[in-house]
């Protein structure tokens, strides 16, 4: 999709003009930002991951979908559609923060909102039939796809290891595989170093925003096959009522590289959770 490389340039602008309202949809007591210090955070360790039978792993990414780092604060997102809801009700935006899809249209929000339609001129837009229909369980629905132009049966269109809607999500452009190798901030961070630590891709990290990062750690299996752990710290916890969903990416490739697959599992930690404990799960029980 051509206009797709417009698609950032709307994501700073929309960043730069917020201005928050009195929206009509009500958020309290739900915060916008997660100020509370110190962080509640935890670990979370996932044990016994085994490639499927001949294959490799490649990737592995915990993205939590439940906040968001913005101005080099921890932003709530309650819907979950990478809209952190502080967005969601500014004056520009007036989309519903408990919606990812706030005109139920079938499309969500993000995709809207980086394609630079607002939700009073989605109209025009051919209607989406198939709302719930995700061929390559990528986290884009079929008709999401066929308007961005990328491919529903792949999960990564572009082949740089970071799965579509992980891109879209981030402001990286699915079709395009460079841009996972570049630094679009310039901070000295890959772009797809700051999608597996979760910080923004188009803001700059200092020690704050550092702060934040995902931290990564992999446990071989003591048996000598290809098997093992994953540790993921410093994941921080916000208020939300619906728990924090942290999703998780296997990326494998198949025997003489022919083929890639995707592996989507996910986890819903309740925000009473207590910081600072490491939270463990099986990989065949996820």
């Amino acid at each position: 999709m051509n206009a797709i490389l417009w698609h950032k340039l709307y994501f700073l602008i929309a960043l730069s003009s917020i201005v928050v309202s009195c929206s009509d949809y009500t958020l309290a007591p739900l915060e916008h930002f997660q100020e509370v210090e110190p962080r509640k955070t935890v670990s979370l360790r996932i044990n016994n991951y085994c490639p499927l039978v001949g294959n490799r792993f490649v990737e592995f990414f915990a993205t939590p979908f439940s906040y968001a780092i913005l101005d080099k604060k921890i932003a709530v997102d309650y819907d979950r559609d990478g809209i952190p809801n502080v967005r969601d009700i500014s004056d520009s935006l007036n989309l519903h923060p408990r919606r990812r899809d706030t005109n139920l249209d079938g499309y969500h929000d993000l995709l809207m909102l980086l394609s630079g339609i607002h939700v009073t001129s989605q109209a025009n837009i051919k209607p989406c039939l198939q709302i719930h229909e995700d061929t390559d369980n990528d986290g884009l629905t079929d008709c999401e796809e066929d308007f961005l132009g990328t491919d529903k049966e792949s999960y990564d269109t572009d082949g740089d290891t970071i799965p579509d809607y992980l891109e879209l999500r981030v402001g990286l452009n699915p079709t395009n595989s460079i841009d996972a190798r570049q630094d679009s901030d310039i901070d000295g961070v890959l772009n797809l170093e700051e999608v597996k630590e979760h910080t923004p891709v188009l803001e700059m990290n200092d020690k704050i925003v550092e702060g934040y990062a995902l931290i990564y750690k992999t446990i071989p299996a003591q048996n000598g096959t290809s098997c093992g752990d994953f540790l993921v710290e410093n994941i921080a916890l916000v208020s939300v009522s619906n728990g924090n969903l942290v999703q998780l990416y296997f990326i494998e490739e198949s025997p003489n590289e022919a083929s890639r697959q995707f592996i989507s599992k996910n986890i819903v930690i309740s925000k009473d959770q207590k910081s600072g404990e490491t939270l463990e799960y099986e990989y065949i029980d996820l």
